[in-house]
């Protein structure tokens, strides 16, 4: 069997959550039906039909099923979608060029002070839950974290898993229960990361703050984050900011008083852009009209601020 380019489908569950707390309307699931659809045909064009798109309701479910049965109290790693027992806000930090920053939080509170926490209220052993195990590096360093806070890690809990990534963490003598599980992939890559302004998009600016990088051009580097062709990256990008801008824009006026999405309004800033009332539609279009023209250069030349 040929490996699969495997997309987890978590836009709705992101996108609604975000929308019910802001006061907007929420999306019916024909749009995003429409969106998945648009979307596969472009992944199955370019890898040659060796491409899964998961619902991420139904890994939900079964993640939630795993983590009843295992009996421990738990750590999560993904707080948006498993909000039960305690939380580690960690993520990988790259600067404004994508290079790799290390470990830090995602929002607010530094690494040190919440591994204080746990150490004061979690107990000894627990079971460390997560949407993804891919290369299981990440997962690795946690538990060494966790561990040098007094914290036993005896189960790693994963919507999917990847075989190298499950080996590596079961060598470190920790048990692994996945609800989905592939030998091989070409790459697993969460759909949140192509949409730039969702909650939880692309990897995490260096200093905090919210800010994300999206797995595309002008942003980020979707060939080595997201092993998305070369040739294809540029086209792709446009594509992926197109379906993104005519989804807040579906929001702004589908909702009632009818309002634009504004980039203070973003649960996820964007890199490169404004975090004021400046319209995300706005600045979605500049990014495609100069991405158009040939401009992919990082976002430190992106000059969005007045955009």
């Amino acid at each position: 069997m040929s490996k699969l380019y495997v997309v987890s489908g978590d836009i709705d569950l992101k996108v609604n959550g975000w929308a019910e707390q802001k006061g907007f309307k929420r999306v019916p699931d024909w749009v995003f039906k429409g969106m998945r659809e648009e979307f596969s045909g472009w992944m199955r064009q370019m890898f040659k039909g060796s491409f899964e798109l998961v619902p991420w309701d139904g890994i939900l479910y079964g993640r939630e099923s795993l983590v009843e049965d295992c009996g421990l109290s738990t750590i999560s790693l993904d707080g948006f979608c498993y909000c039960d027992g305690q939380v580690f806000d960690i993520t990988r930090w790259v600067d404004e060029a994508g290079n790799d920053c290390g470990l830090g939080h995602r929002k607010n509170v530094p690494l040190d002070e919440q591994l204080r926490v746990l150490s004061e209220t979690s107990p000894k052993e627990v079971a460390l839950v997560d949407d993804v195990i891919y290369t299981g590096s990440h997962v690795e360093k946690v538990i060494d974290l966790l561990s040098r806070h007094g914290i036993c890690v005896r189960v790693v809990i994963a919507g999917i898993g990847i075989g190298q990534g499950i080996q590596r963490v079961k060598d470190l003598n920790v048990e692994v229960r996945c609800v989905r599980t592939y030998p091989e992939v070409i790459d697993e890559v969460c759909e949140r990361d192509f949409y730039p302004g969702v909650s939880m998009s692309g990897r995490s600016l260096v200093g905090g703050g919210n800010i994300g990088a999206p797995y595309l051009l002008p942003f980020g580097n979707p060939t080595k984050w997201a092993s998305i062709p070369q040739y294809f990256a540029s086209d792709f990008s446009l594509r992926c900011i197109r379906l993104a801008k005519d989804l807040f824009h579906y929001i702004g006026r589908s909702s009632d008083p009818v309002r634009p999405i504004r980039c203070c309004d973003l649960s996820r800033g964007i890199v490169g852009l404004p975090k004021d009332e400046t319209e995300v539609e706005h600045c979605l279009g500049h990014i495609q009209h100069k991405l158009a023209a040939g401009f992919e250069s990082g976002p430190l030349d992106m000059e969005m601020h007045n955009c």
